[in-house]
């Protein structure tokens, strides 16, 4: 328990850097990676069942109960360790001057490991304390951090709970000077600790949720590829969310990304100020893609409603200048205002209907999914 309400203070700690001061003398060591690594690895298990018990009494006062019970399987790997490396020397560096250090950020991660998925990232370092630590002390609060970051993981993204598999990378950077704390004392000790949480990427999958085999995977990662999407769960980004719909904010973004329109400001009533898609809408309507959502006074947009069928073939005709032409689709009628968008459409081969092997109707009044849209877009040349 002694090693455990060590640990909170230095999670609680790790949160709180104080305002710069000048710099003082430091030195700044990197602990061994592989060491560290096996000294972890050898004392997860121990942490585990001391956190499983220390939580049998929790008080629902004090919020949610960790599940420390049912953590997914996750094992160290330090194939990420060098980035994590540099990071907390960056980190120390700052720390013992007493400034902010920063976050480690997923895009940074995923630029220096583009195999893999970065999911869950944590940083910290522990202040207040006057005797040097050894390396036992801090073998064991990384082992407590790497169990708090999955526990917290899960609780923030429970969809990563199932992600096989799981690993976690370390790094930690000790302090050893004088370093500012919040009564203007100094301590002689300190250090500074990353810890990430990642996956593989399998090969041919840009997402986690369109793997090899997903009737939508060379759709999606043409699309990731030519910038037009990043994903749909930022700041990793490690999902497409290829069944939800598309409303028509999204719609805009993904055309305005498509046809790398210049942002403009959007005159619609009912699109925010604060909205991400606001400069996105305007460029659509600058290009006369959109005219708006309520003929004929056109003042609104109807951001959060969802893209039809039928419209996203307006949409695109209007995008890619097609030339009207008449539909053969069963089920789209004659005084349907998308008709000749639609017919536009399978011309050009963008669209062949939605009732394979025979094809012959259109359903103009389907929802898109952001899958659909995925092969929409790249079909129409839209995601080189």
């Amino acid at each position: 328990m002694k090693r455990l309400l060590t640990t909170f203070v230095a999670a609680a700690l790790a949160v709180v850097w104080f305002p710069a001061s000048p710099a003082r003398a430091a030195d700044i060591e990197l602990v061994d990676s592989n060491e560290l690594a096996a000294c972890v690895s050898e004392r997860i298990p121990a942490v585990i069942d001391e956190l499983i018990d220390s939580t049998k009494d929790w008080d629902p006062e004090w919020g949610r109960r960790p599940d420390y019970q049912n953590l997914p399987a996750f094992s160290i790997n330090q194939a990420h360790a060098s980035a994590l490396a540099e990071y907390v020397e960056r980190h120390a560096e700052l720390a013992a001057e007493g400034a902010y250090p920063g976050e480690l950020r997923h895009e940074e991660m995923r630029s220096r490991y583009p195999d893999a998925h970065s999911l869950y990232i944590d940083s910290g370092g522990l202040s207040g304390n006057h005797e040097r630590l050894t390396f036992d002390d801090l073998c064991w609060s990384t082992a407590y951090g790497v169990v708090f970051a999955i526990e917290w993981m899960v609780e923030d993204y429970p969809e990563f709970s199932s992600v096989r598999p799981l690993y976690v990378s370390v790094a930690l950077a000790t302090i050893d000077g004088a370093v500012p704390t919040w009564d203007d004392k100094s301590i002689r000790f300190s250090f500074a600790e990353a810890i990430e949480v990642w996956t593989p990427k399998k090969a041919g999958a840009e997402f986690l949720d369109t793997p090899p085999g997903h009737v939508f995977v060379d759709d999606v990662n043409a699309l990731a590829a030519s910038g037009v999407t990043k994903g749909c769960n930022p700041p990793q980004n490690t999902h497409f969310c290829p069944e939800d719909k598309v409303t028509r904010a999204q719609m805009a973004t993904f055309l305005t990304r498509a046809l790398a329109l210049e942002p403009a400001e959007s005159d619609f009533v009912d699109v925010l100020f604060d909205s991400p898609h606001i400069d996105d809408i305007g460029a659509l309507a600058a290009a006369g893609i959109t005219k708006g959502c309520n003929p004929p006074k056109n003042d609104r947009f109807c951001p959060d409603d969802y893209v039809t069928r039928a419209q996203m073939a307006t949409f695109l005709a209007r995008a890619m200048k097609l030339t009207p032409a008449a539909s053969d689709f069963g089920d789209v009628d004659a005084d349907n205002p998308h008709r000749d968008d639609i017919g536009a459409l399978a011309a050009a081969g963008i669209t062949k209907g939605c009732n394979p092997p025979k094809n012959d109707r259109f359903c103009p009044d389907d929802y898109v999914s952001r899958g659909q849209m995925a092969a929409f877009l790249v079909r129409a040349g839209l995601a080189d």
